[in-house]
């Protein structure tokens, strides 16, 4: 009976091959395995599904240290327009002192 090892799964077909004595056979049919493992569609979705909250998750970051970022600015402005009302005040007393 004859077998066709390209109807077979790889990891069979490596087995077979090997059990046959065709070992560089064998090792095609682990390349192939390997490859066929690392393209697995399930296996891609959950990569994906992975990248897809990892990047979720440095928007969120993102968001709030922009938030952080014009909170800070805000609050810079704010304090320059104290210190520059303050000078004008500090301006018109030592005028007034004259």
């Amino acid at each position: 009976m004859t077998i066709d090892l390209m109807t077979i799964p790889a990891t069979e077909a490596e087995r077979m091959a090997y059990a046959e004595g065709f070992t560089r056979t064998a090792a095609l049919f682990a390349r192939i395995d390997d490859l066929e493992r690392d393209n697995d569609p399930d296996t891609l979705r959950a990569e994906i599904a992975k990248l897809e909250d990892d990047n979720a998750t440095l928007n969120d970051a993102l968001e709030r240290l922009e938030t952080e970022l014009s909170d800070a600015y805000k609050a810079h402005r704010d304090a320059r327009c104290e210190v520059e009302s303050l000078q004008a005040e500090l301006s018109a007393l030592r005028w007034l002192e004259r």
